[in-house]
């Protein structure tokens, strides 16, 4: 397909409005990075990471205990045994969502660093689209 000038003159205007809004969304990845900085930090975040922390390590081992159950073989209740196949599965899950609850704050403040990159890239494709 190919484009008429005038086409071509209208997608280059368009080019500092995508920037901008572009810029807008990693400036808020950016301040909310801040913000995770600050809670990490707080006595408040602390006590709340030690609960998931308890609460995680009661999942695993209400895991651990139902995979040894499973793995006995006095146990031969075919209900039973799904009954515990899905407790299993429910507690991985909640493992990984209390994981994934935990590395938030670290999250943010990974994608707050590469929004400030991004940032100064479009910074400088902003002064490269001013000077043409």
């Amino acid at each position: 397909m190919t484009y008429s000038k005038s086409q071509f003159i209208d997608s280059k205007r368009l080019i500092p409005q995508t920037i901008r809004e572009k810029g807008r969304t990693l400036q808020a990845i950016q301040q909310a990075a801040v913000k995770a900085e600050i809670l990490t930090g707080d006595e408040n975040w602390d006590n709340f990471l030690s609960y998931l922390q308890a609460t995680t390590r009661n999942a695993a081992e209400a895991r651990d205990r139902y995979m040894n159950e499973i793995a006995s073989p006095l146990l031969v209740d075919g209900n039973e045994m799904r009954l515990k196949q899905i407790a299993i599965i429910r507690l991985n899950e909640r493992i990984a969502t209390l994981q994934a609850v935990m590395n938030i704050p670290k999250e943010l403040k990974e994608g707050g660093k590469e929004a400030s990159k991004d940032l100064e890239k479009l910074g400088d494709l902003e002064e490269k689209d001013v000077a043409a």
